[in-house]
């Protein structure tokens, strides 16, 4: 029998592994030297801060902050984000793979983190960590080990945390059990009764969202925006124009009054001082106006067939926005009356200099971000990741049934992120290389669950006899 000594270095020894992945996932927020910020991120800490729902987003992610900063520090929310990070990785790697393989774990992570966006995301103060988060819960759930009650249940709060703190997590993940119940019912899969607990958190999300959005002083609903988002991709499809055009001269709506005034694009329709929703009094005041024109777009064919056509082709073309570092090199952000520097002097007075002293405020030698290696490297391992997916494809059909689920669910993730963010807002690099790294991440765990099988078909393909 071992000794509580001879049992020591091992626990010792695990928590110094995990201290270490964490580390690997904060790098760039370190390499930084403070987290990572973008323009929304001021928003959230505010509403948390100040408990507010906010006009245009969730206020869960200000929660977080606001519960995990413990009021002194943002360092810990971006602590937290890696834990939760690592957590569900680790946890889904071995499910999938041998609990002792940890050294091939820490490579897998330190290659993400360097060589995809998983650390830039981890690292930056907005909730786009967690539609990843979001994605790769729904594997754990659905394989439900005997035994493991303590981590299904922090897997399912894990899980409702990541789909209230962004309005379309909630879509995405119902889109992808969509298609994960298709598979389960053809394949005739041992997982109903733990999908159809999945559902049940998944519907659970909308009352406990609109509880606590009344609880703070709101009014009962998930989000108070959607109009003003729908409206800002109507008119960036041209759908919005179009309409007006056709319609005013019959119907009597308000924003056909702001026709011949509408600017060039969604950014000044929905932030723009003198844009037709403030004119109208604001996000809340035009609810009406907006929902009155978006109700007639809907019942039309004519203008939800444009509308349908341009969600198509700009879905494709999100797929192909993978830019790491989107929106987060600015001198901006170095302003003390930009929204990140504000909140951040207001209430964490204590890292106002630590922020404005970060590389992304160009730091105290004159040393930047640049994004454009990490860029080069980035997509190069994400277009072999897809090369190898493909090639697997081909090559391994007989793969394990807990691997195909987690495969189909991340792919499902990565496509259905890009159809609900084109066609619901806009074609951005941010919104996407939030998941996508996936992709790479699929294409590690096909190589390491069938390395003996790929080893063979490649001796059997090039090594001649």
């Amino acid at each position: 029998m071992k000794t509580q000594r001879d049992r020591n270095p091992k626990r010792k020894g695990g928590v110094l592994f995990h201290l270490a992945c964490l580390g690997v996932l904060m790098v760039p927020a370190f390499y930084n030297g403070f987290p990572l910020v973008y323009s929304d991120t001021g928003t959230y800490i505010l509403s948390g801060m100040d408990l507010m729902v906010p006009r245009d987003r969730p206020v869960f992610y200000g929660l977080f902050v606001r519960a995990t900063s413990l009021g002194f520090s943002l360092w810990p929310v971006i602590f937290v984000q890696a834990l939760l990070v690592h957590y569900i990785l680790f946890r889904l790697f071995v499910t999938l793979f041998d609990r002792g393989k940890r050294q091939i774990y820490f490579g897998l992570l330190f290659f993400l983190s360097v060589c995809t966006g998983l650390g830039w995301y981890t690292g930056q103060l907005m909730p786009d960590i967690f539609s990843a988060v979001a994605i790769l819960c729904i594997p754990l759930l659905l394989m439900r080990q005997r035994g493991a009650t303590a981590h299904f249940i922090l897997t399912a709060i894990i899980f409702i945390v990541s789909l209230t703190v962004h309005g379309s997590n909630w879509l995405i993940v119902f889109l992808v059990l969509a298609v994960l119940g298709i598979f389960i019912w053809l394949k005739k899969l041992a997982f109903k009764k733990n999908f159809a607990l999945v559902v049940l958190m998944l519907f659970l999300t909308i009352p406990i969202a609109g509880l606590v959005n009344r609880s703070i002083g709101g009014s009962f609903e998930i989000g108070r925006g959607g109009h003003v988002y729908l409206i800002g991709k109507m008119h960036d499809s041209g759908v919005l124009e179009a309409y007006l055009q056709n319609e005013c001269e019959t119907e009597g709506h308000q924003l056909c009054s702001y026709l011949d005034s509408l600017p060039e694009d969604s950014r000044e329709l929905l932030w723009g001082a003198n844009s037709p929703i403030e004119k109208m009094g604001g996000w809340q005041a035009s609810k009406s106006a907006c929902w009155e024109v978006l109700a007639g777009i809907a019942t039309d064919p004519k203008y939800m067939g444009m509308y349908l056509y341009n969600s198509i082709y700009s879905s494709v073309s999100q797929l192909f926005q993978n830019d790491i570092g989107s929106g987060l090199v600015s001198d901006w952000y170095d302003n003390p009356d930009s929204p990140p520097a504000f909140v951040i002097g207001k209430y964490f007075p204590q890292e106002r200099l630590p922020y404005h002293q970060s590389r992304q405020n160009t730091n105290l030698w004159g040393q930047g971000l640049d994004f454009s290696l990490i860029n080069t490297l980035a997509h190069l391992v994400l277009l072999s990741s897809v090369a190898f997916l493909f090639y697997a494809w081909f090559s391994f059909r007989q793969l394990p049934k807990d691997l195909v689920v987690v495969l189909l669910t991340l792919l499902a993730g990565v496509v259905f992120n890009a159809i609900v963010t084109a066609s619901l807002a806009n074609v951005y690099d941010r919104l996407q290389a939030r998941v996508s790294w996936l992709i790479v991440l699929m294409a590690i765990f096909v190589m390491l669950k069938e390395r003996k099988a790929l080893v063979a078909d490649v001796r059997s393909r090039f090594i001649a006899d």
